[in-house]
């Protein structure tokens, strides 16, 4: 299998292969069209638009790419495309000052302005539900706002667009709040929306879902977060179906150094409510999975060769006139079922001689056109179905088979893409290798036990963290090996070597009441660091100034943090404060299980990064589970104005102790992406001498 493998790199940087996307493609978004991937994203002159059959081979639509320009587009921010009876719709807000609406028949140009500007801040999105409700969402400091359309995407009387509106009270991130995208999967609504400034490295995703969309849909978590200086700054997301008719890819862009924002992809995977980013990084993406056939038709009337048989499909029509008829389970001329598309429903019919029975009639929310191009894909799974057309999603129940050929009769488009997978309603999530992070829900389940495939990047040591819940695990198997269960800590197994490449896990439930795991490198064991370890081989956040026996911290942010990660620590050093810090952003600290730390961070300055802090000052001793935005402070008590204090913090295995001068007065349970991480000094906009500093792997 390893050498079956096939991977591509982010961020889609190479001249060669990306075509003109490795130079700078901020804010990206991609839309499908008759079996292309079109990608319009922020640029300096005019709208410009790529197409890729693909995914990773990208060419611009026209010679330069650019499909409309005129004395506003400078700076066109964020362009998103919308398809909509038989036009498609851009929207942008150049240079942030307001939105205009550009118009094509043709996803490829040229686009025409058909709006003066109607304002509304940036990052201006579409999403058109199935009750024919066209939405409208945006940036905003206060949360993502959401307006729906008076009138399909037309002015109204009153010269204005919208006729109400909402804000996502949870859809708030980082001080500022942008790049809304709003997704509809199996009757969950999902949006994603990026936060804090777009140079920071902290720069991110989340999002909220429910299954409505309204004001108070549930927070999510974040889906994309990476500080590391090789892949950072990751955000400004939407979503789109990939290739296989199945699978959703986030795209996104990373931030380096020189500000050269470049378009990446990762995988998504669902369960119900929860969405998740498994592999969020430069290397080790897996090639995008084709769907078993697809072709493009050259003429009006088409048969594939190939029969097919699938218990679970996914189809993919693509079609224009009034006269098309999309065909599956073809047998013979006299048997076989067909689709068609009137104006207020579609029909799914079977055929059997002179018999043309009705199988379903689903009513439309709005009035569809009928000369004009549609894409219409269906997913049937038992007796459930899903269909998108032109993206909008309308589910229902009928007994569907595609035992047989497909394709199409009077269909008027040009070259139509048709194509056939063997994957629905995520199916391919199931069957897709994972890396770092597994829904259980995307295993496959055999008999007593539910099995994945994952794969590791380095021959290694790695441990299998689970999530908060009451595993009732009896048995794990890894290669057919069956490894050792902790029953107490977080880390269900620890220090397994496994060889670069792809290992199969087992999980022999006795009840099934887990929901996520983890799989991660093992801490490395019986390391101590003093603190001129520390500072020799230590990570360097900032300045500090060193001085005979201690180091002595004033102004600005900033960190000292170790190399390697501590999974079971004890973490202590001796403060001697100077001064008068007293507010509460204006501490020193040992910092201990970080994960990406933050050095560049505009609007959220002391919690910038994962991770638990224990801080003091001259008034107050704090400590926090430190999570950016979502930062939540534990545990408070008095300082008195004592100025020489002794931190410590001693984590064991779920558990985390907290100590001053050596007494114990706080402890609390470990949340599982907090179970490891790097450890050290901090400091915010305070005075402070470290005199005695200790890390210690294991702990006591």
């Amino acid at each position: 299998m390893k050498n079956r493998l096939k991977f591509y790199k982010n961020p889609f940087s190479s001249k060669k292969i990306n075509g003109d996307i490795y130079k700078d493609a901020p804010d990206p978004f991609i839309i499908k069209v008759n079996g292309y991937y079109y990608l319009t994203s922020t640029v300096s002159k005019g709208i410009v638009i790529r197409r890729s059959f693909d995914l990773i081979h990208w060419d611009n639509v026209l010679k330069d790419g650019i499909v409309t320009i005129d004395d506003s587009l400078k700076y066109a921010f964020a362009p998103e495309i919308v398809y909509d009876n038989g036009y498609f719709y851009i929207v942008t807000s150049p240079c942030g000052g307001g939105h205009y609406l550009y118009r094509s028949e043709n996803i490829e140009g040229p686009f025409v302005k058909i709006s003066e500007n109607f304002h509304e801040m940036i990052d201006g999105s579409f999403f058109i539900d199935n009750d024919g409700t066209h939405y409208f969402s945006r940036a905003s400091e206060t949360g993502i706002v959401v307006k729906k359309f008076e009138d399909d995407l037309k002015l109204n009387e009153l010269g204005t667009y919208f006729k109400e509106q909402f804000t996502l009270e949870n859809a708030i991130l980082g001080g500022w709040t942008e790049g809304p995208y709003i997704t509809k999967r199996y009757g969950y609504y999902y949006v994603t929306f990026t936060g804090t400034h777009f140079l920071s490295d902290a720069y991110r995703v989340s999002y909220v879902s429910g299954k409505k969309l309204e004001q108070k849909m549930p927070y999510g978590d974040f889906i994309l977060l990476n500080t590391e200086e090789d892949f950072k700054g990751l955000g400004h997301s939407m979503n789109f179906v990939g290739p296989d008719l199945d699978s959703y890819y986030i795209v996104y862009h990373e931030c380096n150094d020189k500000i050269k924002r470049r378009v990446s992809i990762s995988r998504l995977f669902f369960e119900k409510e929860k969405m998740i980013v498994d592999n969020a990084s430069r290397e080790d993406n897996f090639m995008f999975s084709r769907p078993a056939f697809e072709d493009f038709g050259t003429n009006n009337n088409y048969l594939s060769e190939d029969e097919f048989d699938f218990t679970s499909f996914s189809l993919e029509y693509n079609f224009a006139g009034s006269e098309s008829v999309l065909v599956f389970g073809y047998k013979s001329e006299n048997n076989y079922s067909y689709i068609k598309l009137f104006e207020s429903h579609i029909e799914f019919r079977k055929k059997y001689f002179s018999k043309d029975t009705l199988i379903k009639s689903v009513s439309l929310g709005h009035k569809a056109r009928l000369d004009c191009y549609h894409c219409l894909r269906v997913q049937v799974k038992n007796n459930a179905v899903a269909i998108y057309l032109d993206l909008v999603e309308y589910m229902f129940k009928a007994k569907l088979s595609t035992k047989g050929k497909i394709g199409y009769f009077n269909n008027s488009l040009k070259r139509p893409y048709i194509a056939i997978s063997k994957f629905s309603f995520g199916d391919s999530d199931k069957e897709t290798i994972k890396q770092k992070h597994v829904l259980i829900s995307n295993m496959v389940s055999n008999n007593d036990y539910l099995v994945t495939n994952f794969y590791v990047s380095e021959d290694d040591n790695y441990d299998i963290v689970k999530d908060n819940s009451n595993w009732k695990i009896s048995k794990l198997e890894i290669d057919g090996k069956q490894v050792s269960i902790d029953f107490i800590s977080l880390v269900l197994a620890s220090n397994i070597y496994l060889e670069k490449g792809v290992h199969e896990i087992k999980m022999f439930f006795d009840e099934l009441n887990a929901r996520e795991f983890y799989i991660r490198k093992s801490a490395k064991n019986n390391e101590i660091l003093s603190l001129d370890e520390l500072k020799v081989n230590g990570t360097k956040k900032g300045n500090f100034e060193e001085r005979p026996g201690y180091i002595h911290y004033e102004n600005d942010r900033n960190a000292l943090l170790s190399d390697t990660e501590f999974r079971n620590y004890e973490i202590s050093a001796t403060f001697e404060l100077e001064g008068l810090p007293i507010h509460k952003e204006n501490v020193g600290a040992i910092i201990s299980s970080v994960n990406n730390y933050s050095a560049k961070n505009q609007f959220e300055g002391l919690f910038s990064f994962q991770g638990y802090m224990l801080a003091c000052n001259m008034k107050e001793i704090y400590f926090y589970e430190t999570n950016f935005h979502k930062s939540e402070l534990l545990f408070k008590m008095r300082n008195d104005g004592q100025k020489r204090l002794t931190l410590k913090l001693i984590k064991e295995n779920d558990m985390i102790f907290v100590y001053i001068d050596n007494v114990r007065v706080y402890k609390t349970k470990v949340k599982p992406y907090l179970e490891q991480g790097k450890a050290g000094i901090y400091s915010n906009h305070a005075s402070f001498n470290v005199l005695d500093f200790k890390l210690i792997q294991g702990g006591k």
